[in-house]
């Protein structure tokens, strides 16, 4: 049954990363004057078209680790594991391919953050989570480094949680305005916070269950 609900939860991590990987890959494709004359695209057109470079940097980085994220946790949970071995060695690849984009990807958010929709409420939300983005990709490859796999799978899972924020920014702006009718502004405020902290809760439940299940390892 729990093996189930891992499988299940894979995959809708991975409907909904790959359904992010697809709208971020749409800037690339943009019209930009078309967009900056839209009057729907408030959001789009305050923060984004007036940096276009930290936007495609951004969104070009973060694709990286939002699709690895469900491969290495199939690769690491999912798979048997007599298995897992023979998968090590692209394991460490993808790794090093979501470091360097979560890292690149965090700086450009963080920079993006300075200017964004909604004041400073915006501003603090989504600057935190690049901060903790950064913070918590570093201390995982660190950990990683030194030997620490236990302790490297728990960043991980808060680095992740940070990376869905991008899913949960477009679902939650989605449910704000067209179900509760919440005002653009109001609601980007809100998601500024509620894209991300929610998701760091989930992933130290899951934390603390692993710490309940799985005896802390060196390798």
């Amino acid at each position: 049954m729990l093996r189930v609900m891992h499988r299940s939860a894979w995959v809708l991590l991975t409907i909904g990363a790959l359904l992010m990987f697809l709208l971020a890959a749409r800037y690339f494709f943009l019209d930009l004057d078309a967009a900056a004359a839209d009057p729907d695209q408030n959001i789009l057109r305050e923060l984004y078209l007036q940096r276009p470079v930290g936007l495609y940097i951004h969104a070009f980085a973060i694709m990286f680790p939002l699709i690895i994220g469900p491969v290495q946790f199939f690769l690491r949970r999912l798979t048997p594991e007599a298995r897992r071995a023979k998968y090590l060695p692209l394991h460490r690849w993808l790794g090093r391919i979501y470091v360097t984009g979560a890292l690149i990807g965090g700086v450009a958010g963080l920079y993006l953050a300075f200017y964004a929709y909604g004041g400073f409420v915006s501003a603090l939300g989504f600057g935190l989570l690049a901060v903790l983005l950064l913070t918590c990709t570093s201390i995982a490859y660190l950990r990683i480094r030194a030997g620490n796999e236990f302790s490297h799978k728990e960043w991980m899972t808060r680095s992740y949680a940070l990376i869905f924020a991008a899913v949960m920014l477009r679902l939650q702006l989605a449910i704000y305005q067209g179900a509760f009718g919440i005002e653009e502004m109001a609601a980007y405020q809100a998601t500024a916070w509620s894209s991300w902290v929610p998701n760091l809760i989930v992933a130290e439940i899951i934390n603390i269950r692993r710490r309940q299940t799985e005896a802390p390892v060196s390798v």
